[in-house]
């Protein structure tokens, strides 16, 4: 399965090219609709309002195992809620990145990356500031 989305910048908004909307499609659209879950919160998008996994809920929270796996749970529950991704395609890990921070490593098997190929996606979550950062593309 292979997505095509309207491209966005670090910021979310959509790219315009030549006074239209700029596809994306493969890998690029599979970070973004990630990110998308990552960095949203409840009730952002109204379509579907639990979809994002409203990782700001623990800002101030711990470093911890404790809340290494939460989060972990509220991100797989982000990745299939809608049916986009099955359980079976990907696996998340969630592990001290820092003293403040905490890394989200995603694993999507074939055919959700570009040409159905394995995605590997890395993510800092800052759990003072609640930034979230891709580590790689």
């Amino acid at each position: 399965m292979s997505f095509l989305d309207w491209e966005t910048d670090d910021d979310g908004d959509f790219v315009i090219t030549a006074g239209d909307f700029t596809d994306t499609e493969g890998h690029r659209a599979t970070i973004q609709d990630v990110m998308f879950r990552l960095k949203s919160a409840l009730m952002d998008y109204k379509v579907d309002p639990d979809l994002p996994a409203a990782l700001d809920d623990f800002i101030g929270k711990p470093n911890s195992s404790d809340t290494g796996e939460a989060i972990e749970r509220r991100v797989k529950y982000s990745l299939t809620r809608d049916g986009k991704y099955q359980p079976t395609n990907f696996q998340v890990t969630v592990a001290p990145h820092g003293r403040h921070e905490l890394g989200i490593y995603l694993f999507i098997i074939p055919g959700l990356g570009t040409n159905g190929g394995l995605t590997n996606l890395s993510f800092t979550f800052d759990l003072v500031t609640g930034s979230i950062s891709l580590l790689t593309d």
